[in-house]
């Protein structure tokens, strides 16, 4: 079995690779001024900054008429700053956000002798779904620690009541 030399220039393990970092700089650099032109340019037809608005201009503009794709902004983090700093949807979006972490409310786990039998179960499965991973998952364990402590006073109760008479 071959093993790759761990300092050779060609392995792919090898993450340094200051001969390319000049390249790297280039290329983030030509992203930001692309943006900045985009942006400026959308500005100034009033249209909206947008990802797609900017990568579409950007071709246009381009010397090289590549243009840039959405992801590079996101990636780029000088490219998405300039981004966000002027397009009017990315903060509305940004706003919408919080508004939507600070209304959400919360299902109480410990509330689990409150349940109806016969509730709505499409308002709940309509509720469960706007929840994050992580919120179902912590409201599946909180279910889980109610019934095992619920059987567990049941077979308690059961031994209880059992009379050892004959």
């Amino acid at each position: 079995m071959r093993t790759i030399n761990q300092n050779s220039e060609s392995n792919p393990l090898n993450k340094e690779r200051p001969w390319l970092e000049k390249h790297y700089c280039d290329r983030r650099n030509r992203t930001v001024e692309l943006v900045k032109n985009s942006v400026t340019f959308l500005l100034s037809k009033d249209k909206p900054v947008t990802l797609s608005n900017i990568a579409q201009i950007s071709k246009q503009i381009d010397p090289e008429r590549k243009g840039i794709h959405p992801n590079t902004i996101r990636v780029n983090p000088e490219a998405h700053a300039y981004y966000s700093k002027h397009s009017k949807t990315y903060k509305k979006a940004m706003i919408r956000c919080k508004q939507k972490k600070k209304n959400k409310k919360t299902i109480s786990t410990e509330n689990f002798e409150n349940i109806k039998p016969n509730r709505n179960l499409v308002a709940l499965q309509s509720r469960y779904k706007n929840l994050t991973k992580e919120e179902l998952v912590n409201r599946l364990i909180a279910a889980e620690e109610y019934i095992v402590e619920n059987n567990q006073k049941w077979l308690y109760k059961q031994f209880e009541d059992y009379s050892f008479e004959t």
